[in-house]
């Protein structure tokens, strides 16, 4: 059943700042399922604004968003540090020496398979 009348943003924004020490660039490569957006060098102090296509799926009569969005960023000399993770509409995330931020708390630590919000939901269990 398609639904009608609903006024819905065909665009997706993520703000990701470099907010790391030394004069360090930030290495972003950000893609989806259907999309590659391409590597970014984001110099220091500097961001980078990834928009996006959203899409939609309908069950049960509501329409809900397909988040498949993710990037990957990299720091440290020759870029040897890195982390990936799921991005959001809407979401503001930076980048400081010991980890990515998202409004900010730390999320993810640099080299970190795990994330810290992960870990803490795993420990109060």
């Amino acid at each position: 059943m398609m639904m009608s009348n609903i006024a819905l943003s065909d665009t997706g924004n993520v703000w990701i700042r470099n907010s790391l020490p030394n004069q360090k660039d930030l290495r972003v490569h950000c893609k989806s399922k259907k999309e590659d957006m391409g590597y970014h060098r984001v110099h220091p102090r500097g961001s980078y604004n990834l928009l996006y296509k959203l899409r939609y799926e309908e069950y049960m009569f509501s329409l809900y968003e397909i988040n498949d969005n993710w990037c990957h960023l990299w720091q440290g000399h020759y870029f040897k540090h890195h982390q990936v993770f799921d991005v959001r509409s809407g979401e503001q995330w930076e980048a400081r020496e010991y980890g990515i931020y998202r409004w900010s708390a730390l999320v993810y630590a640099w080299d970190a398979t795990i994330s810290k919000a992960s870990l803490l939901v795993s420990i109060s269990l």
